[in-house]
């Protein structure tokens, strides 16, 4: 695949954003999502460890529970999607609150194994993130190994000129990854509904109202910030657009809407249509 450097992605984006085109990034757990992602002209393929757990057939939180290590995974996904992509971008997760992690070393190594781009999944900066949350969450960030790690993390890839996406939940949270330096800020508004593992989520409204005061958040930062919605009720084409209506959004950020909810629909169509197949 061809990795891209930081302005490159940057410039990418800024023309369609220019155009008036939304910019549309998408999660894959398997390589032959991120090949079709890419024929449909997807502009970045995000590769981080609930991908794969989506496409088992679980729910996204599986990925923040301790059945598995994250930055493991997401290193085997980008070697995989590495290879079956030729001119979109990878981003890549990194947990950053592992405590084993050397922060500089891992975000070189995803770098060298075909990423070219950086984000802070597993994030814990929800509140109802797995396990992450209550006296599991204060602990982590009392010891260091919470949010501002991942601001850490963050700060690192701008110093190193690597480009960066961060999820953030609240005003605040944007703020902090703003300043710590990411190109694009995602504001998040919980588990995607819809679909067999589908989360319960407020009203396109409300989740357009939380959206946008994070992007003005965002934009009293850094006014060249690029802002993409993600979660909650934004499950398809038309609940996005309807967000990006009410809002000033530049685009979207689709994992289960752009991966699994699609095979899903489609596999149930074509099986339906094989069943319905009649002998001689």
């Amino acid at each position: 695949m061809k990795q891209m450097e930081r302005k490159e992605i940057l410039k990418r984006l800024t023309l369609k954003i220019k155009a008036g085109k939304p910019v549309i990034a998408g999660g894959a757990g398997l390589g032959i999502v991120a090949k079709m992602q890419e024929t449909a002209g997807i502009d970045m393929i995000m590769a981080y460890n609930t991908g794969p757990y989506r496409m088992d057939g679980v729910p996204s939180f599986v990925g923040h529970m301790p059945y598995g290590n994250c930055n493991r995974v997401t290193l085997e996904l980008v070697d995989i999607l590495a290879n079956r992509l030729t001119d979109t971008p990878v981003i890549a997760g990194a947990g950053a609150g592992d405590p084993f992690l050397d922060i500089p070393y891992h975000i070189e190594t995803l770098c060298r194994r075909g990423a070219s781009g950086i984000t802070n999944v597993p994030t814990v900066g929800g509140k109802k993130a797995g396990a992450l949350k209550g006296p599991v969450r204060d602990d982590m960030e009392w010891n260091g190994f919470g949010f501002k790690r991942e601001a850490e993390m963050i700060r690192y890839c701008r110093k190193r000129d690597i480009f960066s996406v961060a999820y953030a939940f609240d005003e605040e949270q944007v703020r902090t990854l703003v300043q710590a330096g990411t190109d694009i800020i995602a504001p998040h508004v919980g588990g995607t509904a819809g679909g067999m593992t589908g989360f319960e989520a407020v009203s396109v409204e409300e989740a357009a109202d939380k959206i946008q005061r994070m992007y003005m958040a965002a934009v009293q930062e850094n006014p060249d910030i690029i802002v993409l919605c993600h979660g909650g009720p934004l499950k398809d084409a038309k609940t996005v657009e309807e967000c990006m209506k009410l809002t000033d959004i530049h685009g979207f950020i689709g994992t289960s809407a752009l991966e699994r909810i699609p095979v899903e629909n489609e596999l149930t169509k074509i099986v339906s249509a094989f069943k319905a197949t009649h002998l001689r």
